[in-house]
């Protein structure tokens, strides 16, 4: 049993470790400042500030996962992605007071005004309260990811589904305000976009619209499946008429 936990332990340790050499090498490679001029929604996150909240988050996840397949309890389960998070943050902050009594940026070039400003959250003059945010961030994003992993099936599809569709949409607001000015005026199009960039408001309603969709086909969709497999060739044109035109309506609201 404490050979078991040992291990158990270990893996959260090393993921945790991992996470964070990911962290600092995005940031290090210049690939964190670099997202970070790309808005996903209008003033409140940006691509920059999405990978430093989403990588704790995938890989306190997938550690859920590894503990719960080696029969783990649940409070281990739960409670790995704090640490998982925790860890996260430990090589960006390594980093962030050691360029604060020597600069590194001759040997890391990426390690600039920029890239401080991404990591501490727009902290930059105030060192230590840019390394707490950050600290907790990661970690909340951490615990969210093993806690995420513990939901019920049929909610945690339904969320991911809510969550994707949103942030693909944001990522990919420029190509997705092409194809919708094809039906939609320039003023309807100002109410969910600014410029290309996802507003709040429309980023809120769309999830619970893609979560609530989510919600249905977890429930409902082998069903419709079954159904849909079982159709005459008419049929099923017409249900597929149907579905994009309820499709086009909603996007239209």
């Amino acid at each position: 049993m404490e050979q078991l936990k040992s291990a158990q332990m270990k893996t959260v340790l090393q993921l945790g470790i991992l996470s964070g050499i990911i962290v600092l090498y995005t940031g290090v490679v210049g690939m964190i400042a670099a997202f970070h001029e790309r808005e996903v929604i209008d003033n409140f996150i940006t691509l920059g500030q999405l990978v430093l909240m989403l990588t704790p988050f995938l890989m306190a996840f997938y550690t859920a996962k590894r503990l719960n397949d080696d029969g783990a309890n649940i409070a281990l389960v739960a409670g790995s992605g704090l640490l998982v998070g925790f860890l996260t943050a430990i090589p960006t902050i390594v980093i962030l007071l050691f360029n604060d009594f020597n600069d590194v940026s001759k040997v890391f070039t990426n390690v600039n005004r920029d890239w401080i400003e991404v990591v501490t959250f727009d902290n930059r003059n105030d060192l230590m309260t840019g390394i707490l945010t950050l600290a907790g961030i990661s970690t909340a994003f951490g615990f969210i990811g093993s806690v995420f992993y513990i939901l019920p099936e049929k909610i945690r599809r339904a969320l991911i589904y809510g969550f994707s569709v949103t942030l693909i949409v944001g990522v990919f607001g420029e190509t997705v305000r092409l194809v919708l000015q094809e039906n939609l005026d320039r003023d309807t199009l100002g109410e969910i976009f600014r410029r290309d960039t996802l507003k709040q408001q429309p980023a809120i309603i769309l999830f619970v619209l893609s979560t609530l969709v989510g919600f249905g086909w977890s429930f409902f969709g082998q069903r419709v499946r079954y159904e849909f497999h079982n159709m005459e060739g008419k049929q099923r044109t017409n249900a597929q008429l149907i579905g994009s035109v309820v499709l086009l309506g909603v996007l239209l609201i």
